[in-house]
């Protein structure tokens, strides 16, 4: 029975080459060829582009938060015993952090990011928890200013882990 099996197998070639087919065999099996390596070279090229373009991101990024870099606002659970110190600090702050946030929002990220736009709703939270803390200062209403001072340590740790991965370490909260 192989051999049978093997007979027909041969005379079928046979056949095909003494026709012509061979060429439409071949033809039909190649078609387009899509070469491994240059796959893998386009990957890696549009990996290495998001890398240039994000670091081009971070660059700017970390440049608006660095000239805005000064003095840490400290932040307690408890009324401040100053408050008119607080309050003006706190004027400060503010202020500071508004102007910064509207220059990182100008910043363009690629379309493929998902993260720094998280990370620009964090610092808007942040800022409006700055806005209840002196609301809460100036009305000396304790129970406010606890609970805004806890949203703003909140938002601080939702913003510092992003920023230390994405390599924006000026912009720390």
């Amino acid at each position: 029975m192989l051999k049978g099996l093997v007979l027909a197998a041969a005379v079928a070639a046979l056949v095909v080459v003494a026709t012509g087919r061979v060429d439409d065999i071949r033809s039909e099996v190649s078609g387009p060829r899509v070469n491994w390596f240059d796959a893998m070279n386009s990957g890696r090229s549009q990996a290495e582009k998001q890398k240039k373009e994000w670091a081009e991101v971070a660059r700017e990024a970390n440049s608006i938060c660095a000239e805005y870099q000064e003095q840490e606002l400290v932040i307690r659970l408890s009324l401040p015993q100053n408050r008119a110190d607080y309050l003006d600090a706190l004027g400060v702050a503010i202020g500071r952090e508004r102007e910064m946030q509207a220059r990182l929002s100008a910043v363009q990220t690629p379309p493929y990011d998902v993260s720094y736009p998280k990370f620009l709703r964090d610092r808007q939270v942040a800022i409006a928890a700055m806005d209840r803390l002196r609301a809460a200062v100036k009305e000396k209403r304790r129970r406010d200013f606890a609970l805004a001072a806890r949203a703003l340590v909140r938002a601080q740790a939702s913003i510092n882990p992003y920023v230390q991965s994405a390599g924006l370490p000026a912009c720390i909260a």
